[in-house]
């Protein structure tokens, strides 16, 4: 769902950021998902960093497709035996006109190996991005499986130093 930063969202938001650039002043690149709250850190970003930004929508988060916008209580509420499936298979469970974790990750892996091509692999890059897309990141990382991504807790603002693809 693309839903806007709330005024809370955005001081949280500066306030991370500042201090991501107090420990990473270097950065070279912002790339952010082109979803309204992504483009709204990364406008945050960039005014901290005082350099422009990137939107990839392959940073975008899962996309959920009937079930956008719901809450997960209203999922669970209406589709309990799917809901369960999901929280078992997230990797192999599709919602109806949505994709499972296995295509997020497929999808952000082909952003950042663009990304590389473009920007070289030393780059040091910001990426703006939800809480589906570094699950499924970490996982790549740490070698666990997708049917593992709930296992990552992400807080809203917070960050998560990786390198992405791993080196080999």
């Amino acid at each position: 769902s693309d839903y806007p930063m709330t005024e809370k969202g955005k001081e949280k938001m500066e306030r991370s950021l500042k201090k991501l650039h107090q420990i990473f002043p270097d950065v070279s690149k912002i790339c952010c998902s082109d979803l309204l709250r992504c483009v709204q850190s990364a406008q945050i970003a960039a005014r901290i960093y005082g350099m422009g930004f990137y939107c990839d929508p392959g940073l975008r988060e899962i996309h959920m497709g009937l079930w956008e916008g719901a809450s997960m209580e209203e999922i669970r509420e209406k589709y309990p035996k799917e809901y369960e499936r999901r929280g078992k298979e997230p990797e192999k469970f599709i919602p109806p006109g949505g994709e499972n974790f296995q295509k997020l990750a497929d999808r952000v892996m082909n952003a950042v190996v663009s990304w590389e091509k473009s920007f070289g692999r030393e780059s040091l890059v910001l990426a703006i991005t939800h809480a589906g897309v570094i699950r499924a990141m970490k996982c790549r990382e740490d070698g666990n499986p997708l049917n593992q991504v709930f296992r990552y807790h992400l807080d809203y603002g917070a960050y998560v130093l990786t390198e992405y693809p791993p080196a080999d």
